[in-house]
């Protein structure tokens, strides 16, 4: 960098120049103001990050779309239960069968919040992959307990198989994000 005025070379950072008193402007990157507060503009998404933070996000609206029909299909299940039909063992399935989805339910939105949380520290990717994972191998045993009690025919005659396969989609987008995410931070660790 030099001085505008004298031509002098200056240091990176030197704010005025020492032979003639000049200011000199140093160029800083633009600030954005939020909430009272000053901070630099965000960097961009990498591939990873917006796979993340978009299936985290999604989770979340999912998971708590599919609370809410919870809390009502509990609300009205002493009304409906004894229509289930099969006698006590299909409606004690059907009422552990709606635990299981209660708690699968809280996991994707703990997913969602680490997945949005988590998206820009490429050194959490591993974690995130495990929960990944974990939410397909809660899916297929949720599933596997609903063929067991239902039957393969009942189970894939309703909306179920459609539920399944929508199930796998968000996890499936989920780790790929982690994946990419990890090759991000093998990339920067191969350049230091």
């Amino acid at each position: 960098m030099f001085c505008t005025r004298c031509g002098r070379e200056l240091r990176t950072g030197v704010t005025l120049c020492g032979q003639c008193g000049t200011v000199v402007a140093v160029a800083r990157p633009p600030m954005i103001q939020t909430w009272g507060q000053v901070m630099p503009p965000s960097t961009p998404l990498t591939p990873g990050q917006g796979f993340l933070r978009v299936t985290g996000i999604l989770y979340i609206v999912f998971s708590g779309v599919v609370l809410f029909f919870f809390a009502i299909m509990l609300a009205i299940m002493e009304f409906w239960l004894p229509y289930v039909g099969g006698g006590a063992l299909t409606q004690g399935a059907w009422i552990v069968q709606s635990v299981i989805g209660i708690l699968q339910t809280f996991y994707r939105i703990f997913i969602g919040i680490m997945g949005v949380a988590n998206c820009k520290k490429a050194y959490r990717a591993g974690l995130l992959l495990v929960l990944g994972i974990g939410d397909i191998a809660l899916m297929l045993a949720s599933t596997m307990f609903a063929v067991i009690y239902m039957g393969f025919y009942n189970y894939m005659s309703g909306f179920s198989w459609f539920t399944a396969l929508l199930g796998l989609t968000l996890p499936t987008l989920y780790i790929i994000g982690a994946v990419k995410n990890k090759a991000n931070q093998n990339k920067d660790l191969r350049g230091m």
